[in-house]
Protein backbone atom coordinates (compact mmCIF):
# COMPACT_ATOMS: atom_id res chain seq x y z
CA UNK A 1 0.00 0.00 0.00
CA UNK A 2 3.07 2.41 0.70
CA UNK A 3 4.61 2.18 -2.71
CA UNK A 4 1.56 2.54 -4.54
CA UNK A 5 0.86 5.69 -2.57
CA UNK A 6 4.60 6.92 -3.74
CA UNK A 7 3.32 5.61 -7.05
CA UNK A 8 0.59 7.66 -6.52
CA UNK A 9 2.43 10.64 -5.75
CA UNK A 10 5.09 10.04 -8.29
CA UNK A 11 2.64 9.90 -11.24
CA UNK A 12 1.05 12.95 -10.10
CA UNK A 13 4.09 15.23 -9.51
CA UNK A 14 4.66 14.27 -13.44
CA UNK A 15 1.70 13.95 -14.90
CA UNK A 16 -0.56 16.74 -13.30
CA UNK A 17 1.69 18.70 -10.65
CA UNK A 18 3.22 21.06 -13.42
CA UNK A 19 3.33 25.00 -13.29
CA UNK A 20 1.56 24.66 -16.77
CA UNK A 21 -1.20 22.55 -15.93
CA UNK A 22 -1.86 25.31 -12.56
CA UNK A 23 -1.64 27.96 -14.66
CA UNK A 24 -4.28 26.86 -17.54
CA UNK A 25 -6.39 25.84 -15.03
CA UNK A 26 -6.23 29.75 -13.45
CA UNK A 27 -6.56 31.08 -16.82
CA UNK A 28 -9.27 29.37 -17.59
CA UNK A 29 -11.27 29.87 -13.75
CA UNK A 30 -10.72 33.44 -14.44
CA UNK A 31 -11.94 33.04 -17.96
CA UNK A 32 -14.96 31.10 -16.49
CA UNK A 33 -16.20 33.80 -14.19
CA UNK A 34 -15.32 36.81 -16.89
CA UNK A 35 -18.24 34.80 -19.12
CA UNK A 36 -20.54 34.13 -16.34
CA UNK A 37 -20.55 38.21 -15.68
CA UNK A 38 -20.66 38.85 -19.78
CA UNK A 39 -24.14 36.11 -19.50
CA UNK A 40 -25.04 38.40 -16.67
CA UNK A 41 -24.81 41.17 -18.63
CA UNK A 42 -26.14 40.01 -22.10
CA UNK A 43 -29.30 37.97 -20.34
CA UNK A 44 -30.30 39.46 -17.37
CA UNK A 45 -32.78 42.87 -17.25
CA UNK A 46 -31.30 44.16 -13.93
CA UNK A 47 -27.59 44.59 -15.83
CA UNK A 48 -29.60 46.46 -18.62
CA UNK A 49 -31.86 48.68 -15.79
CA UNK A 50 -30.87 49.75 -12.59
CA UNK A 51 -34.12 50.76 -12.12
CA UNK A 52 -35.47 47.87 -12.13
CA UNK A 53 -32.58 45.91 -9.78
CA UNK A 54 -33.04 48.81 -7.65
CA UNK A 55 -36.71 48.49 -7.41
CA UNK A 56 -36.84 44.13 -7.11
CA UNK A 57 -34.77 44.61 -4.10
CA UNK A 58 -37.22 47.01 -2.30
CA UNK A 59 -40.44 44.79 -2.78
CA UNK A 60 -38.30 41.07 -2.27
CA UNK A 61 -38.47 41.63 1.73
CA UNK A 62 -42.46 42.44 1.47
CA UNK A 63 -42.69 39.12 -0.72
CA UNK A 64 -39.73 36.55 -0.46
CA UNK A 65 -40.56 33.68 2.01
CA UNK A 66 -43.20 31.75 2.86
CA UNK A 67 -46.19 32.55 0.41
CA UNK A 68 -49.15 34.24 2.22
CA UNK A 69 -52.49 35.27 1.48
CA UNK A 70 -51.72 38.80 2.44
CA UNK A 71 -48.65 39.05 0.29
CA UNK A 72 -50.24 37.91 -2.67
CA UNK A 73 -53.09 40.15 -2.18
CA UNK A 74 -50.57 42.93 -1.75
CA UNK A 75 -48.95 41.93 -4.88
CA UNK A 76 -51.78 42.21 -7.06
CA UNK A 77 -52.91 45.59 -5.21
CA UNK A 78 -50.17 47.01 -7.16
CA UNK A 79 -49.97 44.67 -10.46
CA UNK A 80 -53.48 44.40 -11.25
CA UNK A 81 -53.79 48.35 -12.03
CA UNK A 82 -50.89 48.26 -13.90
CA UNK A 83 -52.16 45.24 -15.86
CA UNK A 84 -55.35 46.52 -16.36
CA UNK A 85 -53.57 49.49 -17.87
CA UNK A 86 -51.21 47.12 -20.13
CA UNK A 87 -54.25 45.48 -21.43
CA UNK A 88 -55.99 49.03 -22.36
CA UNK A 89 -52.81 50.53 -23.60
CA UNK A 90 -53.16 53.55 -21.39
CA UNK A 91 -49.93 53.27 -19.78
CA UNK A 92 -48.53 57.31 -19.68
CA UNK A 93 -45.09 56.40 -21.15
CA UNK A 94 -43.30 59.68 -20.19
CA UNK A 95 -40.57 59.21 -17.73
CA UNK A 96 -41.68 59.44 -14.17
CA UNK A 97 -39.26 59.36 -11.29
CA UNK A 98 -41.92 58.75 -8.64
CA UNK A 99 -42.78 55.51 -10.30
CA UNK A 100 -41.63 51.77 -9.02
CA UNK A 101 -38.96 51.59 -11.21
CA UNK A 102 -37.72 55.15 -11.24
CA UNK A 103 -38.45 54.88 -15.61
CA UNK A 104 -42.56 54.88 -16.03
CA UNK A 105 -45.59 52.66 -15.34
CA UNK A 106 -44.83 50.43 -17.95
CA UNK A 107 -41.46 49.70 -16.93
CA UNK A 108 -43.15 49.52 -13.27
CA UNK A 109 -45.17 46.26 -15.31
CA UNK A 110 -42.60 44.55 -17.09
CA UNK A 111 -40.41 44.35 -14.01
CA UNK A 112 -43.48 42.60 -11.97
CA UNK A 113 -44.57 40.43 -14.07
CA UNK A 114 -41.00 39.33 -15.18
CA UNK A 115 -40.10 39.26 -11.82
CA UNK A 116 -42.79 38.42 -9.23
CA UNK A 117 -46.32 37.98 -10.66
CA UNK A 118 -45.47 35.25 -13.13
CA UNK A 119 -43.29 33.13 -10.99
CA UNK A 120 -45.86 33.89 -8.16
CA UNK A 121 -48.24 32.52 -9.96
CA UNK A 122 -46.64 29.33 -11.36
CA UNK A 123 -45.43 28.64 -7.49
CA UNK A 124 -49.60 28.79 -6.56
CA UNK A 125 -51.01 27.00 -9.00
CA UNK A 126 -48.42 24.10 -8.66
CA UNK A 127 -49.90 22.28 -6.18
CA UNK A 128 -52.66 21.85 -8.39
CA UNK A 129 -50.91 20.96 -11.44
CA UNK A 130 -49.35 18.51 -10.07
CA UNK A 131 -52.02 16.92 -8.24
CA UNK A 132 -53.71 16.94 -11.69
CA UNK A 133 -51.06 15.08 -13.07
CA UNK A 134 -50.74 12.38 -10.09
CA UNK A 135 -54.47 12.26 -10.53
CA UNK A 136 -53.87 11.14 -14.29
CA UNK A 137 -51.38 9.00 -13.43
CA UNK A 138 -53.66 7.01 -10.97
CA UNK A 139 -56.40 6.74 -13.66
CA UNK A 140 -53.59 5.36 -15.49
CA UNK A 141 -52.91 2.47 -13.23
CA UNK A 142 -56.13 1.48 -13.17
CA UNK A 143 -55.70 1.34 -16.94
CA UNK A 144 -52.72 -0.14 -17.98
CA UNK A 145 -53.37 -3.14 -14.60
CA UNK A 146 -56.76 -3.98 -16.66
CA UNK A 147 -55.60 -4.66 -19.95
CA UNK A 148 -52.38 -6.57 -18.08
CA UNK A 149 -49.48 -3.74 -18.89
CA UNK A 150 -47.74 -4.47 -16.01
CA UNK A 151 -44.25 -2.61 -16.68
CA UNK A 152 -46.65 0.82 -17.91
CA UNK A 153 -48.47 0.55 -14.44
CA UNK A 154 -45.38 0.70 -12.60
CA UNK A 155 -44.61 3.64 -14.31
CA UNK A 156 -47.60 5.88 -13.45
CA UNK A 157 -47.24 4.22 -9.80
CA UNK A 158 -44.29 6.09 -9.89
CA UNK A 159 -45.53 9.43 -11.00
CA UNK A 160 -48.36 9.35 -8.90
CA UNK A 161 -45.81 9.07 -5.92
CA UNK A 162 -43.62 11.38 -7.46
CA UNK A 163 -46.42 14.33 -7.78
CA UNK A 164 -49.28 14.08 -5.27
CA UNK A 165 -47.94 15.86 -2.74
CA UNK A 166 -45.76 18.27 -4.23
CA UNK A 167 -46.15 22.24 -3.76
CA UNK A 168 -44.18 25.17 -3.88
CA UNK A 169 -44.70 27.02 -0.27
CA UNK A 170 -42.28 29.83 -0.64
CA UNK A 171 -40.82 32.62 -2.77
CA UNK A 172 -37.17 33.46 -3.65
CA UNK A 173 -35.02 35.31 -6.10
CA UNK A 174 -34.19 32.34 -8.38
CA UNK A 175 -32.43 34.01 -11.91
CA UNK A 176 -29.02 32.69 -10.64
CA UNK A 177 -30.01 29.55 -10.47
CA UNK A 178 -32.03 29.33 -13.45
CA UNK A 179 -29.21 30.81 -15.73
CA UNK A 180 -27.01 28.38 -13.99
CA UNK A 181 -29.14 25.21 -15.08
CA UNK A 182 -28.39 26.39 -18.76
CA UNK A 183 -24.90 27.44 -18.07
CA UNK A 184 -22.33 24.67 -19.74
CA UNK A 185 -19.59 26.54 -20.42
CA UNK A 186 -17.49 25.70 -17.59
CA UNK A 187 -18.28 22.17 -18.92
CA UNK A 188 -16.11 22.36 -21.66
CA UNK A 189 -13.25 24.22 -19.77
CA UNK A 190 -13.13 20.65 -17.48
CA UNK A 191 -12.92 18.69 -20.85
CA UNK A 192 -10.09 20.68 -22.31
CA UNK A 193 -7.89 20.61 -19.25
CA UNK A 194 -8.43 16.91 -18.71
CA UNK A 195 -8.14 15.83 -22.41
CA UNK A 196 -4.83 18.02 -22.26
CA UNK A 197 -3.42 16.71 -18.63
CA UNK A 198 -3.90 12.84 -20.00
CA UNK A 199 -3.23 12.68 -23.40
CA UNK A 200 0.59 12.37 -22.50
CA UNK A 201 -0.04 10.10 -19.67
CA UNK A 202 1.01 7.02 -21.46
CA UNK A 203 2.45 8.44 -24.63
CA UNK A 204 4.77 10.42 -22.67
CA UNK A 205 6.65 7.06 -21.49
CA UNK A 206 7.21 6.42 -25.25
CA UNK A 207 8.18 10.11 -25.88
CA UNK A 208 11.03 9.77 -23.07
CA UNK A 209 11.42 6.02 -23.92
CA UNK A 210 10.32 5.43 -20.22
CA UNK A 211 7.96 2.15 -21.69
CA UNK A 212 11.85 0.47 -22.57
CA UNK A 213 13.02 0.84 -18.56
CA UNK A 214 9.55 -0.62 -17.33
CA UNK A 215 10.26 -3.47 -19.28
CA UNK A 216 13.25 -4.33 -16.65
CA UNK A 217 11.18 -4.16 -13.58
CA UNK A 218 9.27 -6.70 -12.01
CA UNK A 219 5.46 -6.25 -11.70
CA UNK A 220 5.79 -2.87 -13.40
CA UNK A 221 3.00 -2.72 -16.11
CA UNK A 222 0.62 -3.47 -13.42
CA UNK A 223 1.74 -1.08 -10.99
CA UNK A 224 2.12 1.87 -13.30
CA UNK A 225 -1.29 1.53 -15.16
CA UNK A 226 -2.76 0.80 -11.80
CA UNK A 227 -1.41 4.39 -10.56
CA UNK A 228 -2.30 5.91 -13.85
CA UNK A 229 -5.55 5.23 -13.61
CA UNK A 230 -6.41 6.05 -10.41
CA UNK A 231 -4.62 9.16 -10.29
CA UNK A 232 -6.19 10.05 -13.97
CA UNK A 233 -9.48 9.76 -11.97
CA UNK A 234 -8.44 11.56 -9.11
CA UNK A 235 -7.47 14.70 -11.70
CA UNK A 236 -10.49 14.76 -13.04
CA UNK A 237 -12.56 15.05 -10.24
CA UNK A 238 -10.12 17.85 -8.69
CA UNK A 239 -11.01 19.67 -11.59
CA UNK A 240 -14.18 18.83 -12.17
CA UNK A 241 -15.24 19.98 -8.81
CA UNK A 242 -12.76 23.10 -8.54
CA UNK A 243 -14.61 24.35 -11.80
CA UNK A 244 -17.96 23.70 -9.87
CA UNK A 245 -16.83 25.91 -6.71
CA UNK A 246 -16.30 28.55 -9.16
CA UNK A 247 -19.16 28.07 -11.19
CA UNK A 248 -21.14 28.66 -7.41
CA UNK A 249 -19.56 31.24 -6.54
CA UNK A 250 -19.34 33.51 -10.10
CA UNK A 251 -23.14 33.24 -9.68
CA UNK A 252 -23.36 33.90 -6.10
CA UNK A 253 -21.07 36.72 -6.55
CA UNK A 254 -22.65 38.09 -9.83
CA UNK A 255 -26.63 36.97 -9.36
CA UNK A 256 -27.23 36.04 -5.59
CA UNK A 257 -28.14 32.41 -4.83
CA UNK A 258 -28.24 31.96 -0.94
CA UNK A 259 -32.65 32.29 -0.31
CA UNK A 260 -33.04 30.28 -3.69
CA UNK A 261 -31.25 27.34 -2.14
CA UNK A 262 -34.09 25.95 0.12
CA UNK A 263 -36.27 26.14 -3.19
CA UNK A 264 -37.78 22.66 -4.47
CA UNK A 265 -35.67 22.56 -7.93
CA UNK A 266 -39.19 22.03 -9.93
CA UNK A 267 -39.82 25.76 -9.19
CA UNK A 268 -37.34 26.73 -11.94
CA UNK A 269 -39.95 27.17 -14.92
CA UNK A 270 -38.01 24.10 -17.17
CA UNK A 271 -38.34 22.03 -13.91
CA UNK A 272 -41.52 21.55 -13.92
CA UNK A 273 -42.05 18.13 -14.70
CA UNK A 274 -38.75 17.02 -13.42
CA UNK A 275 -37.99 13.67 -11.97
CA UNK A 276 -36.23 14.88 -9.33
CA UNK A 277 -37.57 15.82 -5.76
CA UNK A 278 -34.61 18.00 -4.22
CA UNK A 279 -33.92 21.45 -3.36
CA UNK A 280 -32.11 23.62 -5.75
CA UNK A 281 -28.46 23.40 -3.59
CA UNK A 282 -28.54 19.82 -3.67
CA UNK A 283 -29.40 20.24 -7.62
CA UNK A 284 -26.43 21.99 -7.77
CA UNK A 285 -24.08 18.73 -6.06
CA UNK A 286 -26.03 16.05 -8.23
CA UNK A 287 -25.14 18.44 -11.45
CA UNK A 288 -21.62 18.76 -9.59
CA UNK A 289 -21.33 15.08 -9.11
CA UNK A 290 -22.66 14.15 -12.98
CA UNK A 291 -20.62 16.13 -14.31
CA UNK A 292 -17.45 14.17 -12.90
CA UNK A 293 -18.43 11.32 -14.17
CA UNK A 294 -18.88 12.58 -17.64
CA UNK A 295 -15.54 14.04 -17.54
CA UNK A 296 -14.13 10.53 -16.05
CA UNK A 297 -15.49 8.83 -19.13
CA UNK A 298 -13.65 11.30 -21.42
CA UNK A 299 -10.58 11.34 -19.40
CA UNK A 300 -10.28 7.38 -19.34
CA UNK A 301 -11.17 7.50 -23.50
CA UNK A 302 -8.26 10.11 -23.81
CA UNK A 303 -6.01 7.38 -21.87
CA UNK A 304 -7.07 4.79 -23.88
CA UNK A 305 -6.18 6.71 -27.16
CA UNK A 306 -2.66 7.87 -25.56
CA UNK A 307 -1.75 4.01 -25.72
CA UNK A 308 -1.94 3.73 -29.36
CA UNK A 309 0.21 6.90 -30.17
CA UNK A 310 3.96 8.17 -29.35
CA UNK A 311 3.43 11.49 -29.13
CA UNK A 312 0.62 13.53 -27.16
CA UNK A 313 -0.65 15.73 -29.54
CA UNK A 314 -2.39 13.46 -31.59
CA UNK A 315 -4.41 11.57 -28.86
CA UNK A 316 -5.45 15.20 -27.64
CA UNK A 317 -7.25 16.23 -31.17
CA UNK A 318 -8.10 12.80 -31.59
CA UNK A 319 -9.73 12.41 -28.12
CA UNK A 320 -11.10 16.20 -28.28
CA UNK A 321 -12.63 15.18 -31.88
CA UNK A 322 -14.52 12.12 -30.38
CA UNK A 323 -15.63 14.33 -27.55
CA UNK A 324 -16.98 16.85 -29.68
CA UNK A 325 -19.21 14.23 -31.50
CA UNK A 326 -20.65 12.94 -28.92
CA UNK A 327 -21.37 16.94 -27.17
CA UNK A 328 -22.93 17.40 -30.42
CA UNK A 329 -25.06 14.08 -30.01
CA UNK A 330 -26.44 15.82 -27.04
CA UNK A 331 -27.25 19.17 -28.37
CA UNK A 332 -29.41 17.34 -31.25
CA UNK A 333 -31.03 14.21 -29.67
CA UNK A 334 -31.67 16.46 -26.21
CA UNK A 335 -34.93 16.53 -27.46
CA UNK A 336 -35.70 13.14 -28.98
CA UNK A 337 -38.68 11.03 -28.25
CA UNK A 338 -36.24 7.80 -27.32
CA UNK A 339 -34.54 8.12 -24.25
CA UNK A 340 -31.53 5.96 -26.27
CA UNK A 341 -29.25 8.43 -26.37
CA UNK A 342 -29.87 9.98 -22.85
CA UNK A 343 -28.94 6.96 -21.03
CA UNK A 344 -25.60 5.37 -23.33
CA UNK A 345 -24.36 9.08 -24.47
CA UNK A 346 -21.51 10.04 -20.86
CA UNK A 347 -21.44 13.64 -22.61
CA UNK A 348 -25.44 14.04 -21.13
CA UNK A 349 -24.01 13.81 -18.28
CA UNK A 350 -22.01 17.19 -18.76
CA UNK A 351 -25.86 18.67 -19.63
CA UNK A 352 -27.27 18.25 -16.36
CA UNK A 353 -30.59 20.04 -17.68
CA UNK A 354 -31.05 17.71 -20.76
CA UNK A 355 -31.34 14.71 -18.36
CA UNK A 356 -33.11 16.06 -15.36
CA UNK A 357 -35.78 18.45 -16.48
CA UNK A 358 -38.33 15.80 -17.73
CA UNK A 359 -39.93 12.57 -15.80
CA UNK A 360 -38.45 9.60 -18.05
CA UNK A 361 -38.09 5.92 -17.26
CA UNK A 362 -36.24 2.97 -19.65
CA UNK A 363 -37.16 -0.59 -18.95
CA UNK A 364 -34.78 -2.75 -16.87
CA UNK A 365 -35.50 -6.08 -16.89
CA UNK A 366 -39.16 -5.08 -16.69
CA UNK A 367 -38.59 -2.30 -14.16
CA UNK A 368 -39.11 1.29 -14.97
CA UNK A 369 -35.29 3.19 -13.82
CA UNK A 370 -35.56 6.75 -13.95
CA UNK A 371 -33.47 8.23 -17.15
CA UNK A 372 -30.70 10.10 -14.57
CA UNK A 373 -30.13 7.02 -12.69
CA UNK A 374 -29.81 4.93 -15.48
CA UNK A 375 -27.36 7.19 -17.41
CA UNK A 376 -25.27 7.49 -14.43
CA UNK A 377 -25.18 3.67 -14.01
CA UNK A 378 -24.71 3.39 -17.77
CA UNK A 379 -21.46 6.16 -17.45
CA UNK A 380 -20.11 3.97 -14.40
CA UNK A 381 -20.29 0.90 -16.36
CA UNK A 382 -18.56 2.46 -19.39
CA UNK A 383 -15.42 4.25 -16.97
CA UNK A 384 -15.22 0.39 -15.95
CA UNK A 385 -15.05 -0.79 -19.28
CA UNK A 386 -12.53 1.62 -20.38
CA UNK A 387 -10.07 1.41 -17.24
CA UNK A 388 -10.05 -2.84 -17.94
CA UNK A 389 -9.01 -1.99 -21.57
CA UNK A 390 -6.69 0.40 -20.60
CA UNK A 391 -4.70 -2.05 -18.29
CA UNK A 392 -5.04 -5.26 -20.38
CA UNK A 393 -3.98 -3.28 -23.52
CA UNK A 394 -0.72 -1.90 -21.59
CA UNK A 395 0.02 -4.68 -19.45
CA UNK A 396 -0.54 -7.54 -22.54
CA UNK A 397 1.01 -5.23 -24.93
CA UNK A 398 4.23 -4.71 -22.54
CA UNK A 399 4.49 -8.02 -21.62
CA UNK A 400 4.71 -9.68 -25.11
CA UNK A 401 7.22 -6.83 -26.09
CA UNK A 402 9.26 -7.13 -23.20
CA UNK A 403 8.87 -10.60 -22.59
CA UNK A 404 8.54 -10.29 -19.41
CA UNK A 405 5.97 -12.83 -19.53
CA UNK A 406 3.36 -14.26 -17.11
CA UNK A 407 0.78 -12.76 -14.89
CA UNK A 408 2.96 -12.63 -12.34
CA UNK A 409 5.52 -9.98 -13.50
CA UNK A 410 5.48 -6.87 -12.02
CA UNK A 411 6.44 -4.83 -8.49
CA UNK A 412 4.18 -6.52 -5.88
CA UNK A 413 2.32 -3.47 -4.25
Amino acid sequence: MINFLRLLKYEWKKNFGKLSILIIVFILSIFNITNIYYQYNCNSYFADSNGWKHAYWELYDCFSGQITPEKIDKLKEIYVPLAQKAADMTFNRAVNPDSITGVNEFSDYLMLDSYYAADMERFCGYAKKAGETALTAKENVELYNAVGNTYQARINVKIYNLFHERQIKEFAYMEGYNRMTEYTFSSWLVLLVCLFAVSGIFAGEKELQMDKFLKTIQKGYYATVYTKITVAMLFTLCVSFWFSIVDYCGFACVYGLAEAGSLPVYALPDFVFSVLDCKLWQYFLLISFSRALGAAFFTLLCSLLSLFFSTSLLPFLLGCTLTGISCLLVETTQNAYSSFWRVYNPAFLLYGKAIYKRTEYVNVLGEPIAVPLAAFLSSLLLCCVLAVCIRHIYCYDGLMRGKIGGRHAGISF
